[in-house]
């Protein structure tokens, strides 16, 4: 009886040693069986590996063993999975850094560096892939920028590792230009949303390049010549921002201002005027870590040409002294001193003499159009005022010359050369600009040219245009 239960379990033995590999071989597919013999004793391979951690065979002495297959390795197509919603493109942001938005399987997108692994594992609540927290077979690489004109590309590195081995892949994804940098509430700007609405709540206007600082505002406002004027708030609220094409600005204390991108203004909102054409102004607005961006336009309104008639009603009585020269204006008689400033503002003339009124004036605090008297000179045998006049805005100016018919003409001292009046800068003082007292009335023999200071440039280079007009009376 002993020896039949020894017998049996010798027969089942043999037939385990049968089925298992069979069954083995049904489970892994095509497995190429190897003799035991190849291997000697002498071998130094104790664990032989197999595609399954869990089926390592240790120390086999069957008559055959598992040799390992080679099995394809599948990389999954991510260019369906990530989309590419720009670069932190601020211009001050770090470019050693070079950080790109990158929206992964539909998740909330994100500040990516490049040249950095970036693991990706499969979500099992929504099928899709995502940034994984830890290493997995499955990352990716962001390649250095390639930039255009009209779009931004970014390359993609792709790698999958298994089985000790690798597969790559390498794709380029371009920039989705309406594709939302986030999906939430965009942040605000001194309690106004930063979307394409906000210069419109802010009052924006963009006036054009301020001609007054150029003619009349020295070295002290020289940082403003061939900029645009762009005026933000209303009433006593208003203030004013100076750009071109290229020059940034940053929103501190409620307010913008200009600045030039650095470290410090990292932590601001940040305006850049991307573009100036005849009529539109293009900005890029952005958050202080650059995740949010709008594009705004502001329009420039159209301005009638600048009528300079106001003039006529100064009438001319005759000359006080060799450097004031009476007239009559609306019925009361006044004197005009050399480069004297009269603004003209609902039909009425108000004489600039104090420095208050010259500050008002200079901060917009009081508008209108600024008459600058450039004297009284003999012209064909006339007595001619010159001078020259600003729009309300400032951003026009134009010549007067008006022809003083039927008036006595004092004595002339004669001088060498014609003396063309420059223009004078900002002075708080009551005698603006006055002639010596030795100064004598000028000859003028040629027509009339306007001064090199006078000859205005825009952003651009091409000369303004220049107006003038003569009234006969």
């Amino acid at each position: 009886m002993l020896n039949l239960i020894i017998r049996a379990n010798r027969y089942s033995l043999i037939a385990m040693a049968i089925v298992i590999p069979l069954l083995l071989f049904h489970w892994q597919g095509s497995v190429e069986l190897t003799p035991l013999s190849k291997f000697t004793a002498n071998s130094t391979d104790k664990k032989l590996k197999s595609p399954y951690n869990s089926c390592d065979l240790t120390n086999v002495n069957k008559a055959l063993i598992l040799k390992e297959p080679t099995l394809p390795i599948n990389l999954p197509d991510l260019r369906s999975e990530i989309v590419f919603c720009g670069k932190n493109d601020r211009p001050d942001a770090n470019t050693a850094q070079n950080l790109a938005f990158l929206s992964i399987g539909g998740q909330e997108p994100q500040l990516l560096k490049t040249q950095t692994p970036l693991y990706l594992e499969k979500k099992q609540t929504t099928g899709r892939f995502g940034l994984s927290e830890t290493a997995s077979p499955l990352w990716i690489e962001i390649q250095p920028f390639n930039s255009s004109e009209k779009n931004q590309e970014l390359n993609i590195h792709s790698v999958m590792h298994a089985f000790d081995k690798e597969k790559t892949q390498d794709f380029v994804i371009k920039e989705q230009l309406q594709a939302s940098l986030s999906s939430g509430t965009p942040p605000e700007i001194g309690k106004m949303r930063m979307d394409t609405s906000l210069f419109a709540r802010q009052r924006a206007r963009w006036i054009g390049e301020d001609l007054f600082f150029y003619q009349h505002g020295g070295n002290e406002y020289s940082s403003f010549n061939h900029k645009q004027r762009i005026e933000f708030g209303e009433g006593d609220n208003t203030y004013a921002c100076f750009v071109t094409e290229g020059d940034c600005l940053i929103f501190e204390n409620d307010r913008w201002k200009e600045a030039n991108p650095s470290e410090k203004t990292r932590s601001f909102f940040m305006a850049q005027a991307k573009k100036i054409e005849d009529r539109l102004m293009h900005f890029t607005v952005w958050s202080p870590d650059g995740k949010h961006r709008v594009m705004l336009t502001l329009v420039k309104p159209a301005e009638p040409p600048l009528n300079t008639r106001m003039t006529e009603e100064f009438k001319y009585i005759g000359a006080k002294s060799k450097r004031q020269w009476i007239f009559e204006l609306k019925g009361k008689r006044i004197a005009l001193k050399l480069n004297d400033w009269w603004l003209y503002n609902e039909k009425n003339w108000i004489k600039l003499s104090t420095p208050q009124q010259i500050d008002q004036y200079v901060a917009k605090k009081l508008n209108g159009f600024l008459f600058v008297f450039d004297g009284i000179v003999k012209k064909q045998g006339q007595l001619v005022l010159k001078g020259h006049i600003f729009n309300a805005n400032r951003t026009q100016v134009a010549i007067v010359e008006q022809i003083l018919q039927g008036q006595h003409i004092p004595p002339i001292v004669k001088s060498e050369k014609p003396n063309l009046v420059q223009a004078q800068p900002i002075n708080n003082s009551e005698q603006l600009g006055e002639r010596s007292e030795n100064s004598a009335l000028p000859t003028e023999k040629e027509p009339e040219k306007l001064p090199a200071n006078k000859m205005r440039t825009n952003p651009r280079g091409s000369p303004n245009k220049q107006t003038s007009e003569k009234t006969r009376t």
